[in-house]
């Protein structure tokens, strides 16, 4: 589901909600460069749990962990 540019469109939108019901998508990882709005409405349509992460933090080691932690969690 990768996108290039930091706006989707509203059949973008539709798909990745969609695709992630069908996959039965529990968690939503956003990177706060990309558009807030969009991740809210998506989180909120598929009903999974949404966590920011910042993938180019100097922090990586933080952020692995961040995203583990959020993997393990039931």
């Amino acid at each position: 589901m990768g996108q290039e540019s930091k706006e989707m469109s509203s059949q973008q939108i539709r798909s990745v909600i969609d695709q992630a019901r069908e996959k039965g998508v529990k968690i939503f990882f956003f990177q706060r460069e990309y558009d807030s709005r969009q991740a809210k409405v998506l989180n909120s349509e598929i009903g999974s749990r949404l966590v920011v992460v910042e993938p180019l933090s100097k922090d990586w080691e933080g952020q692995l962990n961040l995203i583990v932690n959020e993997l393990v969690k039931p």
